[in-house]
């Protein structure tokens, strides 16, 4: 339910981003062709087509930084998920391919505490962005039971591997858990509105002296300012939820 909230959310959002931008193009279509005001609009004709560069440069280097910001969260977040997985897979396998390990149970244990993040943990990081407390009950136990099964095997090969692979998961969990916004500030999402519409009153005044010409400069500035905007709207919550969000497949191969 919480994921198709925001599903639901960022396609509002993207719906009322297109229709302002849309809004704003036609507006400033028919201020520069109108009848009505033609003859105030002839008055900005001369505006040089290298002027269109500098707010171009600006949008182009805001949405880049933002998009580098979002992206780098999202890489971290779905990163994190992998490497947990491996360290529980890796756990599973030293749990069954060791002999002293075959009654510990660790085998048990990290099926259900991944079961745990699937069912129950991915749904509070979609809904509050915090871990789930019986998740975090079956892994102290996890833990708990890793660390007895390392004592039990007197610090040799096979101990050093469990610990590393407790320590991968201990480590990419908290990554996980710290990864659940991407902390976008609104004066980031103002700047680039601001910017796109300057482009689009760049384009109008360049092509001010040709209707027909500003009517295709202006649609097509138009729907390439939405491109990176409305791609950028589609992760503007959690990497967990909406559209583009990181996947738990790779636990799946753990309890299947």
């Amino acid at each position: 339910m919480p994921m198709n909230i925001t599903k639901d959310f960022e396609l509002s959002m993207i719906g009322i981003i297109v229709l302002f931008f849309i809004v704003v193009a036609l507006l400033l279509s028919w201020f520069f062709v109108s009848a009505k005001t033609r003859s105030f609009s002839q008055t900005f004709e001369g505006v040089v087509p290298t002027l269109l560069g500098l707010p171009a440069i600006l949008f182009s280097l805001t949405v880049a930084l933002l998009a580098s910001s979002v992206w780098e969260t999202y890489n971290m977040a779905n990163k994190s998920v992998r490497n947990e997985a491996l360290g529980l897979a890796t756990i599973m396998d030293l749990a069954q391919t060791i002999p002293a390990l075959n009654d510990s149970g660790l085998s048990n244990k990290v099926r259900i505490y991944t079961q745990s993040i699937v069912d129950d943990e991915w749904k509070t990081l979609s809904a509050r962005g915090q871990p789930a407390e019986s998740t975090k009950r079956y892994f102290e136990e996890l833990r708990s039971s890793t660390f007895q099964a390392i004592n039990s095997l007197n610090s040799n090969a096979e101990s050093k591997a469990l610990m590393h692979a407790i320590e991968i998961v201990n480590d990419s969990r908290k990554a996980r858990l710290s990864f659940v916004s991407f902390d976008i500030h609104p004066i980031r999402w103002y700047a680039i509105i601001v910017l796109a519409m300057l482009v689009l009153l760049t384009v109008a005044l360049v092509h001010s002296a040709k209707p027909k010409v500003l009517f295709v400069a202006i649609g097509i500035s138009t729907m390439t300012l939405l491109v990176p905007i409305c791609t950028l709207a589609l992760t503007s919550s959690s990497p967990y939820v909406g559209m583009i969000s990181v996947s738990y497949e790779p636990l799946l191969s753990i309890i299947r």
